[in-house]
């Protein structure tokens, strides 16, 4: 009913106004919604990250940050990416293989929130800022003190006093990682990968076998026996054999790939005829 009062007679005209325009407001913004394509897009990625739960995040979409996600997408991981720079050459290759890519600055913390950090598994940092890196670990650790935390710095002292300090799972040095590909490289054109196990130097090499290479007519076995190695992979008429079994014997046109140190590498190259 309309009121006696005079303040209440107003409120009963200005309450539908403002009902109304609202209402107005509201529908201009859905409108602007669903013309705006960018808006729209960038809506519907940060509602598609929020659902995610025992999921890796991953801050930065580099090339490192790249390589990264494309392992995890082979290996069927849930996946929710923060990247900076909406300029980033993958960010539209990532939301084409359907992972959600949020942009955003990780260092602000209704971000992490907005990812699901709190129900993640893991968050990997990729960026080349360490301090920022640091930061938004220990954020990631604040909402969720059970996520494991994959680090990569470029500071080496630093990273070995945030891996015991902070209690990081893993941290990464670029140039630690680096450091042995290269110098492994130089000494052999076998060499694709090296790494460290406790102090052990490894290396996986790739050899491709010719005609007059001595390693014709082994068996892997054959192969075991002499050197310190084991074979992971072989493969024939472009198919590959991962961990073959002990009796396969080598042909010419075979492509093995092992692992073992640097001075078994350089044994199999002269026994294979590639120095």
């Amino acid at each position: 009913p309309f009121p006696n009062i005079w303040y209440l007679q107003l409120l009963f005209f200005l309450l539908p106004a403002v009902g109304v325009a609202l209402l107005a407001e509201g529908v201009v913004r859905f409108f602007a919604m669903v013309v705006n394509h960018e808006t729209r897009l960038e809506e519907w990625h940060m509602c598609v990250a929020s659902t995610y739960s025992d999921h890796i995040v991953l801050c930065g979409l580099g090339r490192i940050g790249w390589r990264i996600l494309q392992q995890l997408q082979r290996a069927g991981e849930e996946v929710v990416v923060i990247e900076k720079d909406a300029d980033s050459p993958f960010v539209k290759d990532a939301r084409e293989m359907g992972v959600p890519v949020v942009l955003a600055d990780a260092t602000r913390d209704a971000v992490l929130d907005e990812v699901g950090v709190a129900v993640a598994r893991t968050i990997i940092f990729s960026t080349q800022d360490d301090l920022a890196n640091l930061e938004i670990a220990l954020d990631a650790r604040d909402r969720n003190p059970e996520i494991r935390v994959v680090l990569r710095m470029f500071n080496e002292q630093l990273m070995a006093k945030v891996k015991k300090a902070f209690n990081i799972h893993v941290a990464f040095s670029t140039s630690a990682l680096a450091g042995p590909v290269f110098a492994s490289a130089s000494a052999s054109r076998a060499v694709r990968q090296s790494f460290y196990v406790d102090d052990q130097l490894l290396e996986v090499a790739e050899y491709t076998l010719g005609d007059r290479s001595r390693l014709v007519g082994w068996t892997l076995d054959d192969l075991k026996a002499k050197h310190p190695m084991r074979v992971i992979s072989v493969k024939r008429a472009g198919k590959s054999d991962l961990f073959p079994g002990g009796n396969v014997t080598l042909a010419a046109g075979d492509t093995i790939s092992v692992l073992t140190n640097l001075e078994t590498v350089k044994a199999l190259e002269i026994e294979n005829g590639t120095v």
